[in-house]
């Protein structure tokens, strides 16, 4: 911090790109343990600094800490944030509230609890004599690391008791998760509804088998097979602290999965689940993946997204080759059966390939690698061996709320809050792009405010919900241009233009193809400035353009 030897003050400035108001935890990597967080004016900010080098996301700079606090941003704007280290080394003892505001958190093992060290020196033994029946070289870690899970999967099962669950819990929700298995289930404490949901890495075996080559076919040669297989996790550790509890499970020593819950107040943010993985090396025509299991959504309907926008329901044809499909910011279940329909919601941080495999189950694709080139043909397959860090946003109940989640979801994974660092002590935090009175139009979106030539500003906006898709958000929205974006109400005119913003819509109209579903040529466009500064209405799943100038 600071300096760069976590003895300086750092000033962190937040600006959130999206055009709502957002309260998100920021977690930044510390070098120190022992950090205070104030405000703008001083005043002192509920924090915590967790230890988490036992497993860790495998992301740069790689300190051993990471500090964590709640933020609360204006749309298009700014907040400013000083961050006070202590150089002493003193942290409370671990696991103690320091004051009011500061904590310091240490990731507790919470499993294996009692390692058997005659059990695993027994294992050692008969996978050191699998390895010589095999032939298997003793430099190849990959071969020995597969090797070794399998011995522990085909182990008789210790008839000791199962570790205790670990809980993750705030004002909305109760998360089960077991340190050797994984999560297990959520209670939603707003509904009173327990809903059992698992969650598992799988794996592809398969093949190069198509001139498009292994980037862009999936061709399994064989069933998915659990990484777990019988066994348990390597390790599991759990940290449950004032801003968020979390818990990190080392599937294997490639494979790491972690589980957060914030602590808040607002619904946005603490009625999602945070799940990130860092997927390690892949063995060769490998591909990996996450299976979310819930049985009561046995009769979902597996919908993905193109675009980032538009939704697409498909049909499970139970072919593992047919049924993944490719979906951008967001995929979820639903199932209409039930008296209250249920759906489970997923945003996801990339695009991905998603899947209904089996009932109530959703799967999405983490990471692939293909085999190294042999030096024939016309195609280079992929070999990836790189370790990724990829993140999804989880949310499970009923279909209208998960849905509006998955929404807000997607777009704040997808927009993640932007900081910029410094060791001066600024004075003031920059205005924010749009009026706090947009607060409430969580349905629309500005996806776009960018300055052309000259003064001229183009404003894209975006409604987020379809005619029909919910009862409220799905409403239109009546705005005023001018007044949403403040310091544009010196421009003289505002002008509706095509997508790429270059055709005035007035002109695109008059040579459009018409068909009867449409609206009239010139519905909603906006009246003029000096009547009504900028007044019009988006409707459901529209994305309009205007030119400020």
């Amino acid at each position: 911090m600071g300096g760069g030897d976590g003895g300086d003050p750092a000033t962190v400035m937040v600006f959130n790109p999206l055009a709502q108001p957002r309260r998100e935890v920021i977690t930044i990597q510390v070098p120190v343990c022992a950090v205070s967080v104030s405000d703008l004016q001083g005043q002192p900010v509920q924090s915590q600094v967790t230890m988490v080098y036992g497993i860790n996301d495998g992301e740069a700079p790689y300190y051993d800490y990471m500090l964590a606090f709640e933020a609360a941003l204006p749309p298009l704007g700014f907040a400013t944030f000083r961050l006070d280290p202590a150089v002493d080394g003193q942290c409370n003892g671990g696991d103690l509230q320091g004051n009011a505001t500061d904590s310091f958190m240490r990731h507790q093992v919470a499993y294996p609890q009692l390692p058997d060290n005659e059990e695993e020196e027994a294992q050692l033994e008969d996978a050191l004599r699998r390895r010589d029946e095999l032939g298997l070289p003793a430099g190849d870690l990959m071969g020995w690391e597969r090797l070794m899970r399998q011995t522990k999967a085909e182990w008789p099962r210790s008839t000791e008791e199962a570790p205790p669950p670990v809980v993750l819990e705030n004002a909305f929700l109760r998360v089960y998760v077991d340190p050797a298995q994984g999560l297990q289930a959520i209670y939603d404490k707003q509904d009173a509804t327990n809903y059992t949901l698992t969650h598992e890495l799988y794996e592809y075996p398969t093949a190069n088998c198509g001139a498009a080559g292994p980037a862009y076919v999936f061709c399994p040669t064989g069933a998915a097979r659990p990484v777990l297989g019988n066994g348990s996790a390597t390790a599991a550790t759990v940290a449950l602290g004032p801003v968020m509890h979390e818990v990190r499970i080392s599937i294997t020593s490639q494979h790491k999965t972690r589980f957060r819950l914030m602590q808040t107040d607002d619904p946005l943010l603490g009625r999602r689940l945070e799940v990130g993985h860092r997927i390690g090396v892949l063995e060769p025509w490998t591909e990996v993946s996450s299976r979310f299991t819930s049985p009561q959504l046995k009769n979902g309907r597996l919908y993905s997204e193109d675009n980032a926008y538009e939704v697409i329901r498909h049909n499970r044809t139970g072919g593992a080759a047919t049924d993944f499909y490719p979906s951008q910011a967001s995929v979820f279940l639903r199932d209409d059966s039930a008296p209250t329909a249920l759906q489970l919601s997923l945003a996801l941080d990339r695009s991905k390939g998603v899947a209904n495999p089996t009932d109530g189950c959703l799967e999405v694709m983490h990471h692939r690698r293909g085999g190294a080139y042999d030096g024939t043909g016309g195609t280079v397959v992929l070999d990836d061996t790189d370790r990724i860090f990829t993140e999804t946003f989880l949310s499970i109940g009923k279909a209208q709320s998960s849905n509006a989640l998955r929404a807000t979801m997607k777009l704040r994974l997808n927009n993640p809050l932007v900081l910029g660092f410094t060791t001066a002590a600024l004075k003031s935090t920059p205005e924010a792009m749009m009026t706090a009175g947009f607060a409430e139009s969580l349905n629309l979106q500005a996806v776009r405010a960018t300055a052309l030539e000259g003064d001229t500003v183009l404003v894209r906006l975006q409604h987020m919900f379809s005619a029909g898709e919910d009862p409220v958000m799905s409403q239109p929205v009546k705005l005023s241009l001018l007044k949403l974006f403040p310091a544009l109400m010196g421009k003289l005119s505002v002008e509706e233009r095509s997508l790429n913003g270059l055709v005035p819509r007035s002109e695109l109209e008059q040579s459009r193809e018409r068909f009867p579903a449409h609206p009239s040529p010139l519905s909603e466009l906006p009246e003029a400035v000096e009547d009504s500064p900028g007044a019009l209405v988006v409707n459901p799943f529209e994305l309009r353009t205007f030119v400020f100038f």
